[in-house]
């Protein structure tokens, strides 16, 4: 070994020697230190990934019996008109509101008869 290794092998072993005795416990831990202070908010992050789907729920209540359909549909016998450009049918319905007209649906279908030319 030359003697420049053999001179920075004990100056290491005598460094070493002389801050381990440092490193022991001096004595007892002292009490923990109050918070600091709150720090800012961080930039929000990207969205994660969508969970697994969850288990089925419970089945509802049932529901209360609606009125039955045809009650809410209001019908005549069929006109038959003859297909002019402008056509008009004075149609009598006593059931047919004012109510009925602004906020419900009126549906007609004429059927037409064939004029012989």
């Amino acid at each position: 070994m030359k003697l420049s290794q053999l001179i920075r092998s004990m100056l290491f072993v005598i460094t070493l020697i002389a801050f381990l005795p440092g490193c022991e416990k001096q004595g007892a831990v002292g009490p923990q230190g109050g918070h600091g202070e709150r720090g800012t908010q961080g930039a929000r992050g990207d969205v994660g990934q969508t969970g697994e789907k969850g288990p089925k729920g419970d089945r509802g209540d049932t529901g209360a019996q609606g009125p039955a359909g045809s009650v809410n549909v209001i019908y005549s016998e069929w006109i038959t008109g003859t297909h002019n450009v402008v056509t008009t049918f004075p149609i009598a319905v006593a059931q047919l509101t004012q109510s009925i007209i602004d906020r419900g649906v009126v549906a007609v279908y004429p059927t037409w008869a064939h004029r012989s030319r």
